[in-house]
């Protein structure tokens, strides 16, 4: 029978600043990491919009908005208000982008040695999609409504 001694010397230490550290650094943070990213693009999108009345840089603001809130124009958005559509919209976008930043940490967590910078080179592929999308979708859709 093992004694309590025994039992603590068995166990892997971890290192602070060490690899197995850094991976459950990436674990734990990553998917909130990319929803805090999405934050502030939707932020600097509504700082735009509010500060400028200009129909240039109020596409802007809305491609910005539209690029941290993805789901904006598929709940109606801004053609229709409420409530309802804000908390679908805002929730299940932060989803989506929780769920980037996971996948992006789980896939970096597979390396040797995992960093932060690899995490944003593997998230910063899947952002770009992911905006690349929404882009398309919003140009598709001012094309059929005569805007472009």
């Amino acid at each position: 029978m093992s004694t309590p001694g025994e039992l603590r010397t068995k166990r892997p230490r971890i290192v602070p600043d060490g690899i197995v550290a850094h991976k459950r650094d990436l674990a734990q943070r990553g998917g909130f990491t990319a929803v805090g990213i999405a934050a502030v693009v939707s932020l600097f999108g509504a700082a735009v919009l509010a500060l400028t009345s200009s129909a240039f840089f109020g596409a802007i603001g809305f491609i910005a908005i539209s690029c941290g809130v993805p789901l904006l124009p598929m709940v109606g958005l801004p053609a229709r208000t409420g409530a309802t559509r804000w908390l679908i919209a805002i929730v299940g976008s932060a989803a989506i982008w929780w769920w980037v930043g996971q996948l992006s940490a789980a896939r970096v967590r597979k390396l040797a040695v995992a960093s932060w910078a690899d995490w944003s080179k593997e998230f910063g592929l899947y952002a770009a999609a992911l905006v690349l999308g929404v882009v398309f979708a919003l140009l598709i859709a001012a094309k059929s409504l005569g805007a472009l």
